[in-house]
């Protein structure tokens, strides 16, 4: 699956709904200080519906710096087992976040899954977001 910027499709909606997060020296997180990007990629195959999202943290004035990638499916580890053709491993993997195999990670990756979890993840309607623009990246070819 090649996954690609939500902002590649929709700049203006990018601009406007990426979360982000500014971290201060002294943080629970022990992440250093900066406003971060909680950068969106779907898969662009048209006929995968793999419900999930790769979250690109990166450093804001670089967006080029990524300090972690988090993979995020929104779905039940059952829907992910049907969809890896019964692999319960991968499927149980898929739900939920984690940190995305083969991804671009750092040595705070860890903490920014941590930092995501616990603080990101809670609000409800940036879930919400997250699943409005995975339905509008697919609508579009």
């Amino acid at each position: 699956m090649k996954f690609i910027p939500f902002r590649q499709r929709y700049p203006d909606i990018a601009d406007r709904e990426t979360r982000s997060v500014t971290l201060f020296a002294s943080n629970e997180w022990r992440l250093l200080p900066g406003t971060y990007g909680f950068v969106e990629s779907f898969c662009i195959d048209d006929t995968c519906d793999c419900r999930k999202v790769m979250i690109a943290v990166v450093l804001d004035s670089a967006q080029s710096e990524v300090v972690a990638t988090i993979g995020y499916g929104w779905e039940s580890a059952v829907f992910y087992t049907e969809w890896m053709y019964g692999d319960e491993e991968s499927g149980a993997m898929l739900s939920g976040s984690y940190l995305e195999l083969g991804a671009e990670q750092s040595r705070y990756s860890n903490a920014w899954l941590n930092l995501w979890e616990k603080l990101i993840l809670p609000d409800e309607k940036y879930r919400e977001r997250i699943r409005r623009h995975y339905a509008m990246f697919k609508a579009r070819p």
